[in-house]
């Protein structure tokens, strides 16, 4: 089986790429080299519709990874983005032309809202957060109305926050272990009570891997559905890594009382899986393979 993967040098493509790479023909597309590693071909593209044309041939299947990123209060609005709308209509043309029916491409927690009582679905109400939401929700209603237009197998997988097994990186469990493993203070903005759901990379890889072998249809959350506020993840370091640390509040001016957790039942029964890895395991497994890191 032959997949193309874009945004192959991204956070998610590039850990993708390392899990499939033993077990599929991989087509990597990016915007900066191509070269020939294994199994693995790193094609650079400019993503125009003329050159996927090309790129996309002998493919079975499309994992649609290639994106703007979320900037910081968003200074131009929506124009920041829509590039990334352009881009999915020349994968979804391409594929089409190709006669490739199976593609998953990505969406965002960032379109339900910040608060639920209970757990976003995918029958909810859409509220986007941010204009990155706002662009989301066009490009799911690309890919429905391209799966009605086009007969296509699109499959769009909302995700909700994913932590990094690299302790190098930044977010809010490298954070707290960083501050626990050194015995300073983490700080916390607000009270605590801010619950987001929260997924590992590990999880993310395998399960799309999943997801991509299958010829299911229509939009996914993919979450682990654990509901943890910061103030109980931040204790939950201190007592794993045995720190003496204490916990400091940061006023805020705005609300940090957002409650957003995803709804994966759907995921669950479609694709016959479920994320391994809960808050306690992502704490543990952080800090036992990123040792030496801390010597």
């Amino acid at each position: 089986m032959k997949i193309c993967v874009t945004g192959a040098n991204g956070f998610i493509g590039s850990k993708v790429i390392e899990q499939l790479k033993e077990k599929y023909d991989i087509v990597a597309l990016n915007r900066k080299h191509s070269e020939i590693m294994g199994n693995v071909t790193y094609i650079k593209t400019d993503y125009s519709y003329e050159e996927l044309i090309h790129t996309l041939k002998g493919c079975n299947a499309i994992l649609h990874l290639a994106a703007q990123k979320v900037v910081p209060y968003e200074p131009e609005g929506l124009n920041h983005y829509l590039r990334n709308i352009e881009i999915l209509q020349n994968v979804i043309h391409a594929a089409k032309h190709l006669n490739i029916k199976n593609i998953t491409t990505i969406s965002s927690r960032c379109v339900y809202g910040y608060y639920t009582d209970t757990m976003f679905s995918e029958q909810d109400n859409l509220n986007p957060i941010n204009f990155y939401g706002v662009e989301k929700i066009m490009e799911e209603q690309l890919c429905s109305y391209c799966n009605s237009k086009y007969n296509l197998n699109i499959k769009v997988i909302r995700l909700s926050q994913v932590i990094s097994d690299d302790i190098s990186d930044t977010n809010l469990f490298t954070a707290f272990i960083k501050k626990a493993l050194s015995g300073s203070d983490i700080g916390i903005v607000g009270d605590g009570s801010l619950v987001r759901d929260y997924i590992y990379i590990k999880d993310v890889v395998r399960i799309l891997e999943r997801v991509v072998l299958s010829n299911h249809i229509g939009i996914f959350n993919l979450g682990s559905s654990n509901t943890m506020s910061v103030f109980d993840i931040a204790t939950k370091v201190i007592n794993y890594t045995k720190s003496n640390s204490k916990i400091s509040f940061i006023k805020s001016s705005t609300n940090v009382s957002d409650r957003i957790v995803l709804d994966i039942d759907k995921l669950k029964k479609d694709f016959d899986i479920e994320p391994n890895y809960n808050v306690d395991l992502i704490i543990k497994d952080l800090c036992d393979q990123n040792i030496d890191w801390f010597d």
